[in-house]
């Protein structure tokens, strides 16, 4: 049977309440959740059209009506109020305490209710997240797949299920055709070495054989008794079969990061890996180890060594990455991945060839601390925090209820592990860690007493506020008595800091006359003696101790002339402010100002190809000549566009922004518990064309590598365009 839905909110054609309560119920959120989330899309409805009453337009300007977090549609992570009411994010605007979007910002010393009636400036972006956080193609219970990957065939499974299966391994899929007598092994079974102190003398002896004062027989010799807990006893400098657990995440900030190192760094792997370090490396880390690259890619060469089980979150490398498509083929190999396991909000573009995803939290419904930005004098610390309950279903960890989130899975790992620093008295005799807030509650603590002074208690009026305006948020999620007694004598801190979205210092403090009074402090190093040192891997060759121009080239230094014969328009990306990510599309306020993208050429070039506007062309590239995403599941996405000539860009460019064309994320059809769920086609409007972008012709499945920034090529493919027949 299947179910049209339409991601559009209430008042606009398409999604019935009874539409989304069956679509809820196939995904495992409960009635109470579903009926919930249609009254929000009907209350937001109502907001769009300017149809709020009186009493409900005084609700939202009401201090305890209103909460302030960190947005995350960008990585910028403005500061953000929102509006609220019966539960419901209905208005999203800037946190006037917050430089990031007002100039100069409220002191914190400003009243809570002046503040209510202050909306300072945010982007498209951050007006339109809460309607991401009620997208209809939210996933709230864990699937596990009933297909092959990428299938799109799921069922619905008990989150201890889940764990327990992640955890023991075995015939996890012998349901499905083809996987029989396939055997997964667990994380129980990777996690070899657990003995810390043998941990550290294998480590310090491996650095030895680096430095050639040891050799691999007397290691061998040295650590006999504990050899089979090495991936390979040949090759020592491999590591602990520890090594063999993969995780890799998209888009992570403070606190969480840390949360997640805790787990790894107790489960012993060294496999921790952002490709935010691809997407932005040339922008930040100039020369960073290129070694963090394209996980998926070396997963599937088996090179230096096989993994055992890959973790996901917040990515989708196969649409984020030049040549994605690579990793399509990587995520679907068996053999090279055996077990692929995710955190995602949605069946993601890459999330959709995991064995399982276990559904995570909207930004407005969790934690993190977004730091600062260089360009930012004022000292800040925002703090994202939940202020509107979660729909995921509520499981229990060591005990605890809390909804679905990576933290979930973290901990209930952790607990199938018996993994240290997990559970009862995880930071010392009566401080436990069983669930999310033990965690960020006390990082809150640390930034309300940083600094030479600590921030002021809040007020008993301060505190009212704060208490009314969390009377929505279930126990699962917040209670008074359990938040107080983690906090301790800090509460109240820790109130005054929440009720401001973090933590600022005045515009004054920010200048000391016309020099800024906080500093880099460091040395700006022109020529760098430690990239000098280091050599290419491919070439021998020493890298530039100092900065220069260096062409495009493959691994082994060669200029990709081929490649360029025949393809003479120059293939970049670029950013629209009402799109900007991946996960943008699942916002109905912006898809619904930009319901596609373009293929933006200038007026010269379309005129000497014979091109008009809106005249569909596709990308083809000398390492993509079918101008095609190949989803390894008997179906294809072409990256096909239409034509906007300009003479705002440069002759002989051809660029597309970022943020459309999806073949996931609510853009295809899928088969949840034996029903299907129709995709909108509008989600896969437009077009991305990341998978034009060249494959180095020595690695095979990797794209081209930006040396210089350690990163990889957004910007020197040349392609050329194909027009499409009507």
């Amino acid at each position: 049977m299947a179910k049209k839905l339409t991601p559009v909110l209430a008042g606009q054609e398409g999604l019935s309440r009874r539409g989304f309560l069956n679509f809820s119920a196939i995904t495992g959120c409960s009635a109470f959740a579903a009926s919930k989330m249609s009254f929000a899309q009907d209350l937001i409805a109502k907001a769009e059209a300017g149809q709020l009453g009186e009493e409900e337009l005084y609700e939202l300007a009401k201090a305890e009506n209103t909460l302030y977090s960190a947005c995350l549609n960008c990585n910028t992570g403005c500061g953000i109020k929102v509006k609220v009411i019966d539960g419901v994010a209905v208005k999203i605007d800037g946190n006037p305490y917050n430089p990031f979007t007002l100039n100069p910002h409220l002191p914190m010393t400003e009243s809570l209710d002046r503040a209510a009636r202050v909306d300072s400036g945010i982007c498209p972006k951050g007006q339109a997240g809460h309607t991401g956080a009620y997208d209809p193609w939210r996933i709230r219970k864990v699937l596990k797949r009933t297909g092959k990957r990428g299938e799109g065939k799921w069922q619905s499974i008990p989150f201890a299920q889940a764990m327990d299966e992640i955890a023991n391994g075995g015939k996890l899929f012998a349901h499905v055709p083809g996987e029989e007598s396939r055997v997964v092994t667990g994380m129980k079974e990777i996690w070899s070495l657990r003995d810390p102190k043998v941990f550290a003398a294998m480590s310090e002896d491996v650095e030895l054989i680096r430095k050639k004062k040891l050799t691999v027989a007397q290691f061998k010799t040295k650590h006999a008794a504990n050899l089979h807990h090495l991936i390979d006893p040949e090759h020592p400098d491999f590591g602990p079969k520890n090594n063999q657990f993969v995780y890799m995440w998209g888009r992570k900030k403070g606190g969480r990061a840390e949360f997640d190192a805790r787990f790894t760094g107790a489960f012993g792997t060294a496999n921790t890996h952002g490709h935010t370090t691809v997407c932005q490396g040339s922008l930040y880390f100039a020369s960073k180890a290129i070694s963090e690259q394209y996980v998926g890619d070396s997963c599937a060469d088996a090179y230096p060594y096989g993994i055992k089980a890959l973790f996901s979150y917040m990515g989708a490398p196969t649409y984020s990455l030049p040549a994605g498509q690579t990793q399509i083929e990587a995520l679907t190999n068996l053999d090279r991945i055996p077990l692929y396991f995710a955190s995602d909000i949605t069946i993601g573009t890459t999330s959709m060839y995991a064995d399982y995803i276990i559904p995570d939290l909207h930004y407005m419904e969790r934690w993190e601390f977004m730091g600062s930005h260089p360009n930012m004098p004022v000292k800040v610390q925002p703090v994202r925090q939940p202020v509107i309950a979660s729909p995921n279903e509520v499981v229990t960890v060591f005990g605890e209820e809390q909804p679905l989130s990576i933290e979930a899975v973290w901990l209930g790992l952790a607990e199938r592990l018996g993994l240290p620093g997990f559970g009862k008295d995880a930071f010392g005799p009566g401080q436990d860690l069983r669930r999310p807030d033990d965690f960020y509650l006390r990082m809150v603590a640390n930034v309300a007493h940083d600094g030479k002074e600590s921030v002021p208690d809040a007020s008993d009026k301060d505190l009212e506020i704060f208490l009314k305006g969390r009377k929505h948020l279930p126990k699962s999620v917040f209670n008074v008595n359990r938040w107080q007694a983690i906090c301790g004598a800090s509460w109240k801190k820790v109130v005054y800091v929440l009720n401001h979205g973090g933590r600022f210092d005045t515009q004054e403090a920010s200048f000391k006359g016309d020099m800024v009074a906080n500093k880099w402090g460091k040395q700006v190093n022109l020529y760098q003696e430690k990239t000098w040192k280091a050599k290419d891997a491919f070439t021998g060759k020493h890298f530039f101790g100092l900065a220069r121009f260096v062409p495009i080239v493959n691994v082994m230094g060669e200029e990709p002339t081929a490649f360029m014969k025949g393809h003479d328009l120059h293939l970049v990306t670029q950013r629209d402010v009402r799109m900007t990510k991946s996960r943008t599309i699942a916002n109905s306020y912006l898809s619904s100002h930009m319901p596609e993208n373009a293929i933006i050429i200038h007026t010269s070039d379309a005129k000497r190809l014979g091109l008009r506007k809106g005249q569909k062309v596709k990308v083809v590239s000398a390492t993509n000549p079918k101008g095609e995403y190949d989803l390894k599941n008997g179906k294809t996405k072409a990256m096909i566009g239409k034509v906007l000539p300009t003479e705002t860009i440069r002759p002989g460019i051809v660029t597309f922004t970022l943020g459309h064309g999806h073949w996931a994320t609510g853009a295809a059809d899928m088969t949840v518990d034996g029903t299907v769920i129709k995709g909108d086609p509008k989600r896969g409007g437009g077009i991305h064309a990341n998978a034009a972008m060249w494959i180095d012709p020595y690695l095979k499945n990797t794209c081209m590598i930006d040396k210089v920034g350690g990163s990889v090529s957004f910007y020197d493919t040349r392609v050329k365009l194909v027009k499409v027949k009507a």
